[in-house]
């Protein structure tokens, strides 16, 4: 064979070999939010497409409810919405008739482009029908977990999202990169003793109080006494709560973990105060690397903190500035840092409720940094107590103030007896009560 032969034969036999490429991905406005298709399929939404269409990225739905019918017929597990307004309550639970919603992921083209708008509907109250704005999302149910919502929206709900009734105790309920705007009454509802939820890189803004009663930004209310079966905390990481009434976050009776966080600008409501963090009712809990800024009576307020033996642990906060708030039924004002306490008649003995406070900044908390009364507080050595704070740090009622692991405390506490006992707001707050609605 000739030299020109060959040649042309090895080209021949390179262009054979050549592995095809690979298809591209099928067209989508947000890819990179989306990731990659899962084998089982995904269904699309666009608000600005044709109704009728069947779903996939050439013919999306035009509503997401449409996406979600077609995922509880196909058991296609991932709907993905592009950018636009979504209208609508929605209902995600294993309860209902038809619906099996575990492990649904709804996601948007971020939180700036999917838009999901809260709209009002009939709804009985008492013994009146009456039009009244719904929640945005509404995840109820024991055997409902592994849900997923990211990369969107939710705004202008009553109780923006609400997760109750033991969603989420096989597997958490998951909200990551979601703003909730606007919402009346509360911004994230968690509800029911097994109810499991974890907050990533969730900003809560603008919740206004209903019938001047609060707008509280996250509300975790187990009521769960101790000895009961928690399945997890609720998370909150990387979470900004501003612009809300009364209380930044309220967990009652269970488990709560918030690190990275901020909660800043909360507003009083209902003439008392506007506090950053209520833990309260033998509630366990975590706070790590947590601001808490623009707030009145307590940047954190623990009342009967602890549970079954774990106690609450404060790490590497930043607690204050705070502004003064009047204390119900006294002539007295608060504006401290930390505040530990309980609110029993009949008050336990300071060891049922334990307190570990270490690593944190105090600044602009006019009356005092860190109060405790009628409970332990383990007080670490790396403390910096700032300007501000008539007293750093107050102990009364037999309150036991030590170091950690006992010992001495990292700063002297200043003892205040009986008749110098400063007035406190002590009593729980109650609950957001869902039979009357």
């Amino acid at each position: 064979m000739t030299r020109t032969g060959l040649l042309l034969l090895a080209v021949t036999l390179l262009v054979a070999c050549e592995v095809p490429e690979e298809e591209e991905p099928p067209a989508g406005p947000c890819l990179e939010v989306w990731g990659p298709t899962p084998a089982t399929g995904r269904l699309h939404a666009d608000a600005d497409a044709d109704a009728g269409g069947d779903g996939s990225s050439d013919a999306p739905f035009s509503t997401l409810t449409d996406a979600l019918d077609a995922a509880r017929a196909t058991g296609i597990r991932s709907s993905v919405l592009a950018p636009g307004e979504y209208p609508g309550r929605y209902g995600l639970s294993n309860d209902e008739a038809g619906w099996q919603d575990s492990g649904l992921e709804i996601a948007g083209c971020g939180r700036e482009e999917t838009l999901l708008i809260g709209v009002e509907a009939e709804e009985q109250v008492g013994d009146q029908i009456i039009e009244r704005l719904q929640p945005v999302f509404d995840i109820a149910g024991e055997t409902t977990a592994g849900i997923h919502v990211h990369d969107l929206a939710a705004v202008g709900g009553r109780r923006g999202v609400k997760v109750r009734s033991g969603a989420g105790a096989e597997d958490p309920i998951v909200l990551e990169r979601i703003d909730v705007i606007d919402s009346v009454r509360m911004g994230v509802l968690v509800d029911g003793v097994s109810t499991v939820t974890h907050l990533l890189d969730v900003a809560i803004a603008g919740v206004e109080p209903e019938d001047g009663e609060f707008g509280w930004g996250v509300g975790l209310q187990t009521a769960a006494w101790t000895g009961a079966d928690l399945p997890g905390p609720l998370v909150l990481q990387g979470v900004t709560i501003s612009d809300v009434h009364q209380l930044g976050v309220l967990a009652h009776g269970g488990w709560v973990e918030i690190t990275s966080s901020s909660i800043s600008d909360v507003a009083s409501a209902s003439e008392t105060h506007g506090r950053g963090v209520q833990l309260q009712q033998w509630t366990r809990g975590l706070l790590e690397d947590v601001q808490v800024m623009g707030v009145s009576d307590a940047a954190v307020f623990l009342e009967s903190p602890g549970r079954d033996g774990d106690p609450v642990e404060v790490y590497d906060c930043l607690l204050g500035p705070t502004s003064e708030a009047t204390v119900p039924d006294s002539a007295g004002t608060a504006a401290d840092g930390l505040v530990a306490t309980q609110s029993a008649d009949e008050p336990a003995g300071a060891g049922e409720f334990h307190v570990v406070f270490d690593g944190n900044q105090l600044q602009d908390n006019p009356r005092v940094h860190v109060l405790a009364e009628t409970v332990t507080l383990s007080l670490g050595e790396d403390n910096i107590f700032g300007k501000g704070g008539g007293y750093p740090v107050v102990s009364q009622g037999g309150a036991v103030v030590q170091g950690i692991g006992g010992g001495e405390p990292g700063y002297p506490p200043e003892e205040l007896g009986e008749d110098e006992a400063l007035e406190l707001n002590r009593a729980p707050l109650e609950l957001d009560d869902l039979s009357v609605d």
